[in-house]
């Protein structure tokens, strides 16, 4: 009994001592940023499509589009979450974009809850309340963003 606990006890250490540490680089920040970019780019190019040609008929492709922007979003929430950087500019640049990408997450569900009402038939007024929210939710993402790129250097 003692024997197998010990090899599990040194199994798990191994495991621990061969896992990367993390590690505070600016590049790395870098990198996360431009690979989530190039994988975001693609869904978020068919969004702005069926937003384009928006109807009740097609809302719900437009709901889908969103929805897989917000996965992205999600995905590239995370991996950021998983680097540090190691100067001041570049981590307020990264916050900076936490922020954004956090602000971007619900400018979309709010654009996706105003398609929504308006597939449903609610008033013009409610409908057009929701899209001003989630309007001006995306536009502070986009200047949150924009500031992001230039403390990282990307612009």
């Amino acid at each position: 009994m003692l024997s197998r606990m010990s090899i599990a006890v040194v199994a798990a250490t191994s495991v621990l001592v061969a896992a990367p540490a993390a590690r505070a680089d600016d590049a790395a920040v870098k990198q996360v940023v431009i690979a989530q970019e190039k994988k975001i780019a693609p869904d978020n190019t068919k969004m702005r499509s069926a937003i384009r040609h928006l109807t009740k008929a097609n809302a719900g492709k437009a709901r889908t589009a969103i929805s897989a922007v917000t996965r992205d979003i999600s995905g590239y929430r995370g991996a950021l979450v998983k680097v540090r950087a190691s100067t001041s500019r570049v981590a307020k640049g990264r916050t900076a974009l936490l922020t954004a990408l956090r602000e971007q997450r619900d400018g979309l569900r709010k654009l996706s809850t105003a398609i929504g009402k308006y597939k449903s038939g609610a008033s013009d007024a409610s409908v057009k309340r929701s899209a001003a929210a989630a309007e001006r939710k995306l536009k502070k993402g986009q200047k949150d963003a924009a500031r992001a790129a230039k403390l990282l250097g990307l612009t």
